[in-house]
């Protein structure tokens, strides 16, 4: 994938060849020298690349978390477009104090946390330091942020999230059920 000049009003262009080349697959391929079958890291290579641009992109308007969900619109084969995340979970480290910043080019959105049963009869309390309410995005340059920090006192568990994404023009998108936030414990080494 080669270096593009970003214009500073949207996300880059390549967003939609990200994912059709990841469902692909990749033609290279590493093996790792003990007679396993090939691993292909385009994935890996290439999201993170993307997320770093999508990172880098972000700073320029607003100061973000190094944990950070970027929300965006994709056209899809049927005339309409998809709510897509990136990376489609966080995970964050119990017991630490993770600021996590959602933000989007596509317009503003507003997340609605959906609580769940962590234990039998019990519902996840609202994770975070800041008052519970709908989270709601604020323009910041070109893109809509909002920050939240995950409490070190959160349990563990997959704290879930309504998102309704509302662009310039056409429908409101809305999901029920993503991107999760998972507080995680141990975390597993890379």
């Amino acid at each position: 994938m080669t270096s593009r000049t970003w214009k500073s009003r949207s996300p880059p262009s390549y967003v939609a060849t990200l994912f059709v080349l990841a469902a692909l697959g990749c033609p290279g391929a590493r093996t790792t020298g003990t007679g396993a079958s090939p691993q292909p890291d385009y994935f890996n290579r290439e999201g993170n690349f993307f997320h770093d641009q999508l990172d880098g992109e972000a700073k320029k308007s607003t100061p973000i978390s190094p944990d950070t969900i970027v929300i965006g619109l994709l056209k899809n084969t049927h005339g309409g477009k998809n709510l897509t995340y990136i990376p489609s979970e966080l995970r964050v480290v119990y017991k630490e104090t993770t600021p996590v910043t959602w933000l989007a080019w596509d317009g503003p959105f507003t997340l609605t946390f959906t609580p769940r049963e962590n234990r039998p009869g019990h519902l996840q309390d609202w994770p975070f330091q800041e008052r519970k309410e709908p989270i709601r995005s604020t323009t910041a340059g070109a893109i809509q942020s909002a920050t939240m920090t995950v409490l070190p006192s959160a349990e563990p568990g997959a704290y879930h999230f309504t998102v309704l994404l509302t662009p310039p023009i056409g429908p409101p998108y809305e999901d029920k059920d993503c991107p999760p936030i998972i507080i995680q414990v141990p975390v597993p080494s890379p």
